[in-house]
């Protein structure tokens, strides 16, 4: 954890660098790659810097009886300590936007268990229309797409997408590949939702990425050799005419 006076009596002349922006913008590839520049700044990624976002982010979890995540707790330690530091250090502040809509997506896929505690997490694996047949298992899965997908040669993955595309592989054996628009790091999703989407990817052909940059952060993160990614500058929407 970043320490305000320590950061004063070692150096006075590089500045903090934070990440400061609502989650699934980005904000864990760009301090990855800044982290791989060497650069001598302390650097860290946070959503909430305002106190009554904090406490409202940690009451949120306190009433489900679930641990404040940790860079909740980290972005609370920061702000106590930019409180004690004002006038005496400067920080640089890294922020960007996205598309509200494909955000709003990705974070409902993420935090579906902590947003609809009701929910069985297992929803997020799975077909909209599988999660209305109330199957047990993964094979009764398989079992509806060889009786309803036909006429299949070979079937893309699109991100959490992959879980489906390796199920219909095995149903149908015929091959999958991906494509990555957004990586989900396990570091913030967590072992249980990032497990399916690391077995998922173990067999595809290959996988469609923007640049050697993600490359490397998706083989790392989703076990995928880097032999197996193509570089295309993907882009999940096209800008209008």
């Amino acid at each position: 954890m970043f320490n305000i006076s320590e950061h004063i009596m070692r150096n006075k002349t590089l500045n903090p660098i934070f990440i400061y922006q609502m989650g699934k913008v980005g904000s864990s590839t760009i301090k990855k790659s800044l982290n791989n520049t060497n650069l001598s700044n302390y650097i860290e990624q946070v959503h909430f810097l305002s106190w009554p976002a904090i406490q409202s982010i940690e009451n949120d979890y306190i009433k489900q009886n679930k641990p404040v995540p940790s860079h909740i707790r980290i972005g609370k330690v920061l702000r106590q300590q930019i409180d004690q530091s004002l006038g005496r250090i400067r920080f640089k502040i890294i922020s960007l936007v996205r598309d509200p809509v494909a955000r709003d997506i990705s974070d409902v896929f993420q935090n579906i268990e902590r947003d609809i505690p009701h929910m069985n997490p297992t929803v997020s694996n799975c077909f909209t229309i599988l999660s209305n047949h109330s199957f047990a298992s993964e094979f009764s899965a398989i079992d509806f797409i060889n009786a309803n997908v036909q006429n299949y040669d070979f079937v893309i993955g699109i991100d959490r997408g992959i879980i489906e595309a390796e199920l219909i592989s095995r149903a149908k054996k015929i091959p999958y590949a991906l494509i990555s628009y957004e990586i989900f790091f396990e570091a913030e999703a967590g072992a249980q939702f990032k497990s399916p989407e690391i077995k998922s990817c173990q067999n595809i052909e290959f996988a469609v990425v923007q640049d050697k940059v993600r490359a490397k952060m998706l083989s790392q993160e989703n076990r995928i050799p880097l032999s197996k990614m193509i570089y295309i500058p993907v882009a999940g929407r096209s800008a209008p005419n």
